[in-house]
């Protein structure tokens, strides 16, 4: 199998939800020399304005080889839950409409999306995903124990 299709093969063995149940996550694979994993989100709201979006693109990532289906399979689940984390930060706001914490505000405090679906999938960067969900020692169990 080329590293296309292990990773097809994997992103169709789950089902990705999210907490707006109309909303509908997507995950389009794209072939080439590393494929390319692009994440959106069909028919959400703004966490702002709640208004509706057709389309949010949440990330791109450049897969550079095959960990295995296992650490695959829990990789695409850690790195969709750091964007969930993002998600839910947008969600939580004083009464006058600020965050306590705004993952835009500054790249420190957005650490789920941005290490949980990083823009190239290498070992080093598998690891920083699970990282970024779970304390480091459980972190390095999910890649081994694959």
């Amino acid at each position: 199998m080329t590293l296309y299709e292990h990773w097809k093969a994997a992103i169709a063995k789950l089902t990705f939800r999210h907490g707006d149940r109309s909303a509908r996550p997507t995950f389009e694979l794209f072939d080439g020399a590393h494929p390319v994993l692009n994440i959106s989100v069909k028919n959400t709201r703004c966490s702002v304005t709640d208004e509706p979006i057709g389309s949010l693109a949440v990330s791109s990532v450049e897969l550079t080889f095959w960990p295995g289906e296992t650490v695959a399979l829990r990789w695409l689940a850690a790195g969709y839950a750091g964007y969930i984390q993002h998600e839910a930060l947008e969600l939580v706001t004083l009464a006058d409409g600020t965050r306590p914490i705004d993952p835009h505000a500054d790249p420190k405090f957005d650490r789920g999306l941005r290490y949980g679906l990083p823009t190239r999938l290498t070992p080093e960067t598998l690891l920083q995903s699970f990282e970024a969900i779970m304390p480091a020692e459980v972190a390095r169990e999910m890649i081994h124990a694959g």
